[in-house]
């Protein structure tokens, strides 16, 4: 084999593993997001029903961060 074809493969197959690793992490990243969304919502709401007083503020802090809004 010519030195430009192992240079070429050699490229192609670090690019693929590159890219591999990068989806990957992007997959894992985006299912530990999930979670603390989930775990925030979960005690969000536990407050919530568990005060009975409590401000407005709080209210509309925590319903932009379940909802994603940031007005």
């Amino acid at each position: 084999m010519d030195i430009e074809v192992i240079a070429k493969l050699a490229a192609i197959a670090f690019g693929s593993v590159t890219a591999g690793v990068s989806v990957v992490a992007l997959l894992k990243g985006r299912k530990s997001q999930l979670r603390e969304e989930y775990k925030f919502a979960k005690e969000f709401i536990a407050d919530l029903r568990g005060v009975a007083s409590d401000h407005e503020f709080l209210r509309q802090r925590g319903s932009h961060a379940l909802t994603g809004t940031h007005r």
